[in-house]
């Protein structure tokens, strides 16, 4: 009975190594469950990064290819820059406007801002508007509205601003008239209805209602000549006017389209000059260290002819989060301008 009783137990080196397979099993079960854990949380980054650059630069690319005019770093291209209102919620970092190379290809440049940007301004052909005057007449004006994209300094609870990154801003003006379509309303009164239904956002020849008109303006003119942008005031004849001045000319934006933080809610940010190789910034342009610094992961070139512009966009954004791995997502799409003109 003595012998079976020691024959049925376990030997203390036999207890020992039960005792080290289990912590083992445990062991290995909890790191598999914790990596698949880790992995689950980078899919989960790697799409929402993916989603925001895709749904950022496809917004960007829908609306360049009905865009009439594009700013680039000159006179008349920062004349314009600085007719628009109510721009930030956060301080701008360095604006740098592209320029425009005709017969060039998308290429790296020699120096910093020879021709690639980091803010695009550009008006776009928003709709058009059909109405028929008491006359019987039937006009067409084409209502454009200016968007600027540019970079702001991070929101103050954003961790992007922790690692230094920053975010992108879309801002969308009011609608504005064609200026030229509607100097060619020969008939006064028919002219007078026009503006009239422009500025009093009265239903079109289709019974639907827009937003007021506010600007009529003349693409591509310098603002400094008289007539290249004029105001409607339909409750005081002949309802259509000059600005008294250039200081007068404001184009305000529009709350309900403009979308003044594309990033930072969502998490992520634009990647800063200072972030790793695999960030992917200056894949066109050259760092430059001074003042806000440029480009950071937001830049832009246009080439081709007035008639058929080719703009580059390319983004690189980050999502930073203490005690995580940085998670970097860098895309370029092309965009072509059937019927762009520059400044």
């Amino acid at each position: 009975m003595r012998r079976r009783n020691r024959e049925s137990g376990l030997t203390i080196v036999e207890l020992s190594l039960t005792t080290t397979i289990l912590i083992t099993l445990i062991w290995l079960m909890t790191t598999l469950s914790m990596t698949a854990v880790r992995s689950e949380d980078y899919a989960k980054r790697i799409s929402k990064a993916t989603e925001a650059c895709d749904d950022i630069l496809n917004t960007m690319k829908r609306s360049l290819e009905s865009s009439v005019f594009i700013v680039q770093l000159n006179a008349l291209g920062l004349s314009y820059a600085g007719l628009l209102q109510n721009l930030v919620t956060e301080r701008i970092i360095g604006v740098h406007f592209p320029t425009v190379d005709e017969n060039g290809i998308f290429e790296k440049e020699a120096a910093p801002h020879t021709k690639t940007g980091n803010s695009l301004v550009f008006a776009e052909h928003y709709r058009t508007d059909r109405f028929t005057c008491s006359s019987g007449n039937t006009y067409r004006i084409p209502i454009y509205r200016f968007q600027a994209w540019y970079l702001v300094e991070a929101k103050p609870k954003s961790p992007i601003k922790d690692y230094g990154g920053f975010n992108l801003s879309m801002w969308i003006s009011e609608p504005m008239a064609d200026g030229i379509r509607l100097d060619k309303i020969a008939d006064p009164n028919d002219l007078l209805e026009v503006v009239q239904h422009l500025g009093d956002a009265t239903p079109d020849a289709e019974g639907v209602t827009h937003k007021p008109v506010r600007l009529v303006w003349k693409i591509g003119g310098d603002p400094a000549v008289t007539g290249t942008f004029r105001y409607i005031d339909s409750a005081v004849l002949p309802c259509l006017f000059d600005f008294a001045s250039v200081a007068a000319i404001k184009i305000n934006h529009d709350p309900t389209s403009s979308q003044l933080d594309l990033l930072n809610f969502r998490g992520l940010g634009i990647s800063p000059n200072s972030a790793p190789p695999q960030a992917g910034i200056a894949a066109f342009s050259q760092i430059d260290t001074s003042g806000d610094g440029f480009p950071h992961g937001f830049e832009i070139q246009i080439t081709g002819p007035a008639s058929s512009r080719e703009v580059l966009l390319r983004l690189s954004i980050v999502d930073y989060a203490p005690g995580k791995e940085l998670l970097f997502y860098r895309l370029h799409v092309v965009a072509t301008t059937r019927q762009g003109v520059t400044s």
